[in-house]
């Protein structure tokens, strides 16, 4: 898929989406535990913020993200449907959410991604493998 503005995406996997507006695009970052999640919180306060995060998560809950989305753009995770607990606090927070979400092409951490209300998941040709 060829955007406006000239990007080419490939698509990587879909799941189940809530909390959406508009497509979100952002940098990956992949959350394996608390002490990631805690990491990347004070990163991205540091930083001033992080609209352009996007956090994937397998095993981890709502709880351990809870505190991430106030900062983040939007969450993936490949577990879940649309009434767990981390889609749940998506909604509330008004963040992008996919859950139960299905790989086809893992993406690398740090690639740029397109989520979209459909519950695709894009990543920008350059940061494909």
């Amino acid at each position: 898929m060829t955007d406006p503005s000239g990007h080419d995406w490939r698509l990587l996997g879909s799941g189940m989406a809530t909390a959406f507006g508009a497509p979100k695009e952002g940098r990956l970052y992949e959350i394996t535990g608390a002490q990631e999640a805690l990491a990347l919180l004070h990163r991205l306060t540091a930083e001033g913020g992080g609209d352009e995060a996007i956090i994937l998560v397998h095993e981890a809950g709502g709880t351990t993200v809870g505190p991430l989305f106030e900062e983040i753009g939007a969450v993936l995770s490949t577990a879940g449907t649309l009434g767990a607990h981390i889609a749940l606090l998506a909604k509330e927070y008004g963040c992008p959410c996919i859950v139960g979400l299905k790989f086809d092409h893992q993406p690398a951490e740090a690639s740029w991604l397109r989520i979209t209300p459909d519950g695709s998941v894009w990543a920008a040709e350059a940061d494909t493998p």
